[in-house]
């Protein structure tokens, strides 16, 4: 994002800011205040439409926070209405939902993040966490653009795990039971069919597959959680650390706790089905 950021106001110092400084004063169109106007943008604008085809800020509902279970913003002609999802005192705070979003979404587009968050989400990558490895690489790699769908890349696909099993369990699920086929197993044509419960022993090795792919993920992060616990102990505003690192690590200890929570779900999913066998 940083990057599109520099580029963007490159173009942009080059080109107009260039052609028309009496239009554009060096001194106030600095990237300083380039970036600061982008983040008021991308955390408080909203699109016209569904399909957000053009921004704006409005007046007032920029103002709402985030709370869970609070109802989203609806559009209603050229204007925005928020209607209100409870029974408010008077001064009692107003919420808005911004939508169901990982703690990495929105500490990016909104700068907080929400501890226990019931949306938290990590994601797992095909050619680093998942692999298409042999036997069967050309076949499992068929099924999986079956599963993803056009413009799509089999070797690249970016798959979402997320708090609630239920959100993941319908792709992913099918995904890791087309990497785990071997030899010995024969590969349906319709890539769906691995939606369905399948043979003890490739049920076995496709949670297996999923076990390994969430260890590779969590190998990524600098830190343990039980280390980034402990360092975030140390506290802020006390002084021990800065106020973006204590977000840093509250998102890396949100995330490492899906993926210790999900490890366990595989893990006993794994019992389940080698009890099966």
């Amino acid at each position: 994002m940083r990057r599109s950021f520099d580029e963007e106001f490159s173009a942009l110092a080059e080109g107009m800011f260039a052609r028309r400084p009496e239009d554009f004063p060096p001194g106030a169109f600095t990237f300083e205040n380039f970036m600061w106007g982008a983040a008021i943008v991308s955390s408080r604008a909203y699109g016209d439409d569904e399909d957000g085809s053009f921004l704006a800020v409005p007046p007032l509902v920029d103002f709402l926070n985030h709370q869970a279970g609070a109802l989203q913003l609806t559009r209603f002609g050229n204007g925005i209405v928020a209607y209100a999802h409870k029974h408010y005192d008077k001064g009692e705070e107003a919420f808005i939902n911004y939508g169901g979003k990982a703690n990495a979404q929105l500490l990016s587009q909104y700068g907080f993040l929400i501890d226990g968050n019931a949306d938290e989400a990590v994601f797992l990558r095909l050619g680093e966490h998942l692999l298409i490895e042999e036997p069967l690489a050309d076949q499992k790699r068929g099924l999986l653009e079956q599963l993803f769908g056009d413009g799509v890349d089999a070797d690249t696909a970016i798959l979402k795990l997320a708090r609630r099993p239920r959100e993941w369990l319908g792709l992913l699920l099918p995904v890791v039971r087309a990497l785990a086929l071997t030899a010995e197993d024969e590969v349906p044509e319709n890539a769906w069919d691995l939606q369905a419960p399948q043979q003890a022993r490739l049920e076995v090795a496709a949670w297996s597959v999923l076990e390994t792919a969430i260890l590779r993920r969590v190998e990524e992060y600098p830190a343990s959680l039980e280390d980034a616990k402990a360092r975030l102990a140390e506290g802020w505003p006390s002084g021990g650390i800065s106020e973006r690192n204590s977000l840093g690590l509250r998102l890396q200890i949100s995330e490492q706790e899906l993926l210790a929570e999900a490890l366990v779900q595989v893990a006993e999913r794994k019992e389940e089905a080698l009890a099966m066998g």
